[in-house]
């Protein structure tokens, strides 16, 4: 993994399937997922004021779970305002002052592993997303790395038992400045930009 003053780079060695001339060679390449900015999540932990957090776009036609689901979870449980559009730098103050993050990917891509995750990940806060995800892709382990849900109805009850067993919501790895994928088995290779 490489550290510069502004973000961490995990990069990923591949195969590739690349065609030459006529004919087809798999070829060394890496993969690059996300990066997020490194001095957002150092310091002081702040108060974990919000049992869920969420950050995103609710309007629109790929949204509409969200919009469905986000005020039914701002009734039940203190949550910061969903609504408003946020920084980068606020987006990692509420990560880091939530207890959950909920992720609700969009209706026609669900499993994307996109960079919100990882910000949650940096934050140390636990990550609740759908099944399946591409974070497994990546070597991340739902009950290990996340805690994964089928069916947006089972949110309620998982922020629920989280919420309430804080030796549970504090075994789940999160280790903060994703130092985790240090210990992905599909991470074998950290390279310096």
């Amino acid at each position: 993994m490489a550290e510069t003053n502004s973000a961490h780079y995990s990069s990923m060695a591949i195969l590739c399937l690349c065609r030459e001339q006529h004919h087809w060679k798999l070829i060394p390449g890496y993969a690059l997922p996300h990066a997020v900015r490194k001095d957002f999540f150092l310091g002081a932990d702040p108060s974990r004021e919000f049992e869920i957090g969420w950050i995103g776009q609710t309007s629109g036609e790929f949204y509409k779970t969200r919009a469905q689901w986000l005020p039914k979870l701002a009734q039940e449980f203190h949550t910061n305002d969903w609504s408003r559009w946020y920084s980068v730098a606020e987006v990692a103050n509420v990560c880091r002052s939530s207890q959950i993050v909920v992720k609700i990917g969009r209706d026609d891509f669900p499993q994307d592993a996109n960079l919100r995750v990882f910000e949650v990940l940096a934050s140390g806060t636990l990550l609740l997303t759908a099944m399946p995800t591409e974070l497994t892709q990546l070597g991340f382990q739902q009950g290990t790395h996340f805690v994964g849900c089928c069916d947006p109805a089972e949110i309620n009850s998982l922020v629920r038992k989280y919420l309430q067993d804080e030796p549970a919501r504090a075994r789940s790895p999160r280790p903060r400045g994703l130092l985790s994928w240090r210990n992905i088995p599909m991470v074998s290779n950290w390279t310096s930009f």
